[in-house]
């Protein structure tokens, strides 16, 4: 992964009446490159995709959301694997009621961490400097390949799963909210648009919650 210089600038937006202002973070990432030749195994070349005008709540919920689940997921598999955490398991929890689908999760959940970490480190970065200066919005312009919306598939696939064994009593971590499902489901839109030659959109979702 390629980290470019962070680009950083104050952006004025007046909305709902109100001056805010929005910091900007660039970076250079890569998914399922060849280490050796550097090539993309996707058969893509990298293009830029920004995303524009996010609203901080939004970014950070999603942010605190896969900590929860990950988290969660790392300590079934620890309970299933170690015999004095299996206990709490069985105690506080689904996990050994379903153990098909907690490993299932677990699996999944590993590799969505693993290849979503290269999109989580501008974002964690974003969030950390919009709240030390009270900012609203951010933006995150990145250089991804083919193999980014792989990653962004079986994200989607890792959260409805998650919910459905979450409604099953099976993962004590909610579902997170409609408005960061239908925020997840944008970016996915909004990076496949920017990569068929589409200009950035701001992103449509308000800066409060309504």
């Amino acid at each position: 992964m390629l980290l470019s210089a962070a680009l950083e600038h104050d952006c004025h937006n007046w909305l709902s009446g109100a001056m805010l202002k929005r910091v900007v973070v660039g970076q250079r990432a890569s998914v399922g490159h060849d280490s050796a030749g550097g090539h993309d195994s996707a058969g893509g070349a990298p293009h830029a995709v920004c995303l524009l005008s996010v609203p901080l709540r939004l970014l950070k919920a999603s942010e605190d959301h896969f900590d929860d689940l990950f988290r969660e997921l790392q300590m079934a598999t620890m309970a299933r694997r170690n015999p004095l955490m299996r206990a709490f398991g069985e105690a506080g929890s689904g996990w050994q009621a379903a153990p098909f689908a907690v490993e299932h999760l677990a699996a999944l959940g590993e590799e969505v961490k693993t290849h979503l970490g290269r999109f989580r480190e501008p974002a964690r970065r974003a969030i950390w400097e919009a709240s030390q200066r009270g900012y609203a919005l951010v933006d995150l312009c990145v250089d991804v390949d083919a193999g980014a919306f792989a990653v962004l598939g079986a994200c989607q696939r890792l959260l409805l799963d998650a919910a459905r064994a979450a409604r099953a009593g099976h993962l004590l971590t909610e579902p997170p909210g409609r408005e960061v499902y239908a925020w997840l489901r944008w970016v996915r839109q909004e990076m496949a648009g920017q990569a068929a030659g589409r200009a950035p959109r701001p992103c449509p979702f308000p800066v409060d919650r309504q």
